[in-house]
């Protein structure tokens, strides 16, 4: 019971810790994102706008590529351990004195690793699903930063053909 609820436990906080780096991600967008107040846009806003896209989406790049390697390097070392495990259970179960029909399958091996080392198992899958969420995440979140780059240059376009309908109504 006690393994059960440990594993419960990780799982909880792994969702919690994702969770919190989502909101966090979120909020930094929407401030950078902001424009205006209630609707008006000023040439100030949108300059700024249009100069700190190029930072964040260069921040955000660097940030989907380390939570990538971060993602990639444990995805290497859990197939190491897994590897590991499987092999000698494999030795265990399969031995070379045995008729190869009466050998475990794969499947079967791979059911032991997993009930075996069930709490270090969890933990591993666990730290990989958090990583591969996270890589995901900031995935659509570079792609949404790519709209918004859309949405800056439509508003600037307008606000142009604003000021030069403006001019020509002056003359």
């Amino acid at each position: 019971m006690s393994g059960r609820v440990a594993i419960e436990d990780i799982e909880e906080k792994g969702d919690q810790e994702f969770l919190e780096f989502v909101q966090e991600q979120i909020a930094r967008m929407q401030k950078y994102s902001k424009l205006g107040n209630e609707g008006n846009i000023t040439f100030l806003d949108l300059n700024k706008a249009l100069t700190s896209f190029e930072q964040v989406y260069l921040t955000l790049i660097g940030l989907y590529n380390i939570t990538n390697i971060e993602f990639q390097r444990e995805q290497e070392r859990y197939d190491d351990w897994y590897a590991e495990r499987f092999l000698n259970i494999r030795a265990r179960e399969n031995p070379k004195d045995m008729s190869a029909q009466k050998w475990s399958s794969t499947k079967e091996i791979e059911m032991m690793v997993r009930r075996e080392y069930n709490f270090e198992f969890k933990g591993r899958k666990e730290s990989l699903l958090i990583l591969e969420r996270k890589v995901a995440f900031l995935r659509r979140l570079l792609e949404a930063w790519q709209a918004q780059q859309y949405i800056l240059s439509t508003l600037s376009k307008n606000v142009q053909a604003e000021v030069g309908a403006s001019l020509m109504s002056e003359k």
